[in-house]
């Protein structure tokens, strides 16, 4: 008896290359942003959640990035970025696991230098009732994605998956660029609609 497998409502991780202008700019816009620390210090993210509202130029071409991807995923709806800010991983810092709420889409963007030490981001996939050690892994059973920064690669992922920053063994700090996506204008499914301004 032969079985067919399908992959059931697979999570999208898109990635591009972004322009290395880009890159330059994100890495003198950080200059100019105050950053909160958890509490161990080793981890940070900038006070101002909205740091590509002053940078049109950025802003625009991020979101046509956006744009083109959501497009490609099947969602032909105007999209918006909400909240944007850098995050800063310290040597021997890391970022607890988490999503984003209230958003639809999330990216982020490596514009700074990295070497072989510097933390990747792990994406998470919840783990079942009962968890049983695959003896290959695959799509199917795969618990985890790891990707290692590299400068100019912008990531987008649904808001809703889990993810965090591994440990940054490199003696350097770790930056990069967070944003979240909605939908923008009207929105309308079934019974159930809503304006997104």
């Amino acid at each position: 008896m032969t079985w067919n497998i399908q992959n059931l409502f697979p999570k999208p991780l898109a990635s591009s290359k972004i322009n290395p202008e880009v890159c330059d700019i994100l890495t003198e816009m950080l200059q100019d942003y105050d950053f909160s620390e958890d509490e161990g210090g080793l981890s940070a993210v900038t006070v101002n959640k909205h740091v590509l509202q002053n940078k049109t130029a950025v802003h625009d071409y991020l979101y046509r990035k956006v744009r083109q991807v959501i497009c490609e995923l099947g969602y032909h709806c105007d999209v918006q970025i909400t909240t944007s800010w850098f995050t800063a991983t310290l040597s021997g810092g890391s970022a607890d696991e988490h999503a984003h709420c209230n958003s639809w889409f999330s990216a982020v963007v490596y514009f700074d230098e990295y070497d072989k030490d510097t933390s990747p981001i792990q994406f998470v996939n919840p783990p079942q009732g009962v968890y049983v050690s695959p003896s290959q892994d695959n799509d199917y059973n795969a618990t985890d994605e790891v990707i290692v920064p590299e400068k100019g690669t912008i990531l987008l992922f649904p808001s809703n998956v889990r993810h965090r920053v591994l440990k940054n063994y490199s003696q350097y700090e770790r930056y990069s660029l967070a944003f979240n996506v909605l939908p923008k204008g009207y929105v309308d499914v079934g019974d159930s609609s809503y304006m997104y301004q």
